[in-house]
């Protein structure tokens, strides 16, 4: 699997930086800086690449300006990525997670990026599971069922003063 990056730029901007990556990333584009903030909030991408856009609350994100070499972007996500793993491979050392057997983890962790998803879905939403299920694309029934599944009350997030 090639490396995921997320870049979030027009799509003119975007375009170049995808061909100059293309090769070794898994490019992942976004116009809109605030999907972008939610996309790398996942913290799956191993780079991320604004152009003309204000870091905000990216961490590791790399800003640059609309008129930057794409060779040069491409050499910086390169950086960006080895500094990543050199920083990952330094906090595997203590991470206990590794004496999860790999089925059981997938489980869990897909449990909680699910829950942590709905729960903002609601907070969003202010409870509604109506709207939730409209923003999310889903049938509201299956929204039930994943809420239901995922121990999460849709009555937590309504105002009842």
């Amino acid at each position: 699997m090639k490396a995921p990056v997320l870049v979030v730029a027009s799509t003119m901007h975007a375009r170049a930086i995808q061909s100059a990556l293309a090769n070794d990333f898994s490019v992942t584009v976004t116009e809109d800086p605030r999907h972008g903030d939610a996309l790398a909030s996942t913290r799956a991408f191993l780079a991320v690449i604004l152009v003309g856009v204000a870091a905000g609350t990216i961490r590791h994100a790399i800003v640059v300006e609309p008129d930057a070499d794409a060779l040069g972007i491409r050499s910086a996500v390169v950086d960006a990525v080895a500094r990543l793993a050199r920083e990952q491979r330094h906090d595997a050392r203590s991470d206990l997670i590794g004496v999860v057997p790999y089925d059981d983890y997938i489980e869990l962790a897909h449990y909680a990026a699910t829950r942590r998803y709905l729960m903002a879905l609601l907070g969003r939403h202010a409870g509604s599971v109506t709207d939730a299920a409209r923003d999310a694309k889903m049938k509201r029934e299956s929204l039930h069922r994943l809420l239901r599944r995922h121990h999460v009350s849709a009555d937590d997030f309504r105002d009842h003063t």
